[in-house]
C-alpha cells in the first residue's frame, strides 16, 4: 500500500472515528444536563432553593449547555470541512 493511500486511509478512519466522539460527547453533555436539571428540580420541590435562584440556575445552566452544544457542533463541522478540504486536495 502506498503511503498516500495509507495517509488517505488513515484521514477516513480519523474522521469516522471523531464523528463518534463527537456524538458520545454530546450525549454525556445532554445526559449531564438531565441529571442538573432533576437535582434542581427536587431541590426546589424540597424547599432548599426558592424560584428566584431555581430559575437563575435553570437560566445558567441552560445557557451553558446551549453554548457546548454549539460549540461541539462548530468544531465538527470544521474538523469535517478542513479533512475534506485536505482530501479534495490530494485528488485534485
Amino acid at each position: 500500500m502506498s503511503a498516500l493511500r495509507y495517509k488517505d486511509n488513515f484521514m477516513l478512519f480519523s474522521r469516522k472515528k471523531k464523528t463518534y466522539l463527537h456524538d458520545v460527547e454530546s450525549q454525556r453533555h445532554v445526559e449531564g444536563f438531565h441529571s442538573l436539571v432533576k437535582y434542581l428540580v427536587r431541590l426546589r420541590r424540597e424547599g432548599t432553593i426558592d424560584n428566584e435562584v431555581f430559575e437563575e440556575l435553570m437560566a445558567m445552566s441552560s445557557a451553558l449547555f446551549v453554548e457546548a452544544e454549539v460549540t461541539e457542533r462548530i468544531d465538527k463541522i470544521l474538523e469535517d470541512k478542513i479533512s475534506t478540504d485536505y482530501l479534495m486536495e490530494l485528488f485534485l
